[in-house]
């Protein structure tokens, strides 16, 4: 039983609901009448089928990034007024699906098996060769992700950069590490990067 008050109207409508019509007393100030509506009950679930069928073809991406937007833009704001130093805060824009896509592409390129649909550890063990690559062409830390050209012709092609700057471009540098044997100080670079190797390795096993 749903009561309705219309005030402006002064009518006091209560609708009893049955399998086959919907019935209800409608009474005024000087009257009460009996309204039968057998269409009532197929317009209300027309209704939230209408509802229901509208929620199932919204895209939550897209609902979920037009619901990010004004927060992101606040912070973005926020942090592009910031300084480091005697320099501004540069903040870059988000990735754009179009760079995802191209970077899911350049993977498959590397391991005819990978796919998008590889997102954990446990998947490590079906993309052999893009581990093997990534062990020989990126360096992992903490803060960054490196990736850079080896020194193999048919992997990466001729190296373009003049040979007496090669191993200064070329050179791998890790997020420094603090040194656990001397307080206060930091590890070498080429210890920080083995550390940084033997770290990657580890989360690959």
């Amino acid at each position: 039983m749903v009561t309705v008050l219309c005030s402006l109207l002064d009518i006091d409508v209560t609708f009893l609901s049955h399998s086959s019509d919907v019935s209800g007393t409608m009474a005024t100030r000087t009257s009460m009448s009996i309204v039968q509506d057998g269409s009532l009950q197929l317009k209300v679930m027309t209704s939230k089928y209408e509802k229901a069928k509208l929620l199932s073809i919204q895209d939550l991406r897209t609902e979920w990034k037009q619901g990010m937007k004004v927060p992101i833009d606040l912070i973005t704001d926020r942090f592009s007024q910031m300084k480091t130093g005697n320099q501004d805060v540069v903040v870059s824009p988000g990735v754009t699906e179009e760079q995802c896509d191209k970077l899911h592409i350049n993977l498959n390129g590397i391991d005819s098996n990978y796919s998008s649909k590889i997102t954990t550890k446990e998947h490590l063990n079906q993309v052999g060769d893009l581990v093997s690559w990534m062990k020989t062409h990126s360096v992992y830390t903490p803060y960054s992700f490196s990736v850079q050209k080896c020194n193999k012709v048919s992997c990466c092609g001729v190296m373009r950069t003049p040979i007496e700057f090669r191993d200064l471009v070329m050179q791998r540098q890790p997020t420094p590490q603090p040194d656990k044997n001397w307080d206060g100080h930091f590890l070498r670079r080429d210890d920080a990067l083995n550390q940084a190797k033997m770290t990657l390795m580890q989360s690959l096993i």
